[in-house]
């Protein structure tokens, strides 16, 4: 009995408080929720600061993220650049040795 008289003085002190509160900040900005909370102005704009720092946040992860992947795009083509170009270089060769070994065989063809 007395626990809950005690309780509910306590709730009382805490709404005049929280009233208090209200009445000494009239000249702020304040905001009742649908919950019955009450958000002051500081509060406000801090939880703003806060959205905006993980709006920033996850928009900077976004830029790492692409550009990662066009790091590695670019990497992948210059990989299949230069693997081309080592096929293209090897192709050379073996038709300048195709090419060579037919003129010699024509030569030897000729003075035999």
């Amino acid at each position: 009995m007395c626990l809950v008289l005690l309780t509910c003085c306590i709730q009382y002190l805490k709404d005049i408080l929280l009233l208090y509160s209200i009445l000494s900040l009239s000249l702020q900005y304040v905001q009742i929720r649908n919950d019955g909370s009450v958000v002051t102005e500081m509060m406000y704009r801090l939880n703003i600061a806060q959205k905006d720092r993980k709006q920033k946040q996850r928009d900077a992860l976004h830029q790492f993220v692409l550009d990662k992947k066009q790091e590695l795009r670019q990497q992948q083509e210059a990989l299949i650049l230069k693997t081309m170009d080592e096929i293209s270089k090897r192709e050379n060769v073996m038709q300048i040795k195709v090419i060579t070994s037919l003129f010699l065989l024509c030569i030897l063809c000729v003075y035999i």
